[in-house]
């Protein structure tokens, strides 16, 4: 009687199995037609790293994106610029705003909504700012500020679910504004809604 070999699967933890046969070698792939190019000596003030076995460096983060005020104030809705614009150099001079002027004559004009109601049509020399997450943060606010600034003089305080599910809107703030409306005396009403006309 012959001896079959065992078909059981071998324990390759199993340092007292027989190795597996070897598949046949594969030939060896032809040799490039030119060396490839050594790495030239870096310029200074680069890293090395990623070379010669050294671990590679993260890669360079993006150029900070800037963008012109006009850009970033376009559609924004003119009863919640009027703070964005008479607080917008002391946001610079605070470190809030990061902004250098663009060239002289870039100009913009924007419709706004004052404190009082009224409608003004404000030219604004353009600047490029960067708009990070100060910058943004405090955009966000001044816009609020101004909008409830205008609701209170206004008429007709109103929101939509979705600006106080994003936190745009604050019931609590709209309610206020809301109920000193109607507390107001008639004349006093009358006169307001004459003055956002």
């Amino acid at each position: 009687m012959s001896q079959q070999p065992d078909k059981t699967p071998q324990d390759p933890a199993d340092p007292s199995a027989t190795p597996a046969p070897e598949a046949e070698p594969t030939p060896p792939s032809p040799a490039p037609k030119s060396p490839p190019a050594a790495p030239g000596p870096a310029a200074p003030g680069t890293s090395t790293a990623g070379r010669r076995g050294q671990p590679a460096a993260a890669p360079p983060e993006a150029a900070p994106r800037f963008q012109l005020l006009s850009a970033l104030l376009k559609g924004i809705p003119p009863e919640e610029l009027h703070l964005v614009l008479e607080k917008y150099h002391d946001a610079i001079k605070r470190g809030t705003v990061k902004a250098v002027s663009a060239p002289s004559n870039l100009t913009f004009e924007v419709e706004v909504v004052t404190a009082q109601g009224k409608r003004a049509v404000r030219k604004v020399e353009d600047e490029i700012v960067l708009p990070d997450d100060g910058f943004q943060g405090w955009l966000a606010q001044e816009r609020r500020a101004s909008r409830l600034a205008v609701l209170r003089v206004t008429g007709r305080v109103e929101t939509s679910l979705a600006r106080l599910a994003s936190g745009e809107d604050d019931f609590k703030t709209l309610l206020e504004i809301r109920r000193g409306r109607l507390q107001q005396p008639k004349a006093e009403k009358q006169k307001a809604g004459r003055a956002a006309s």
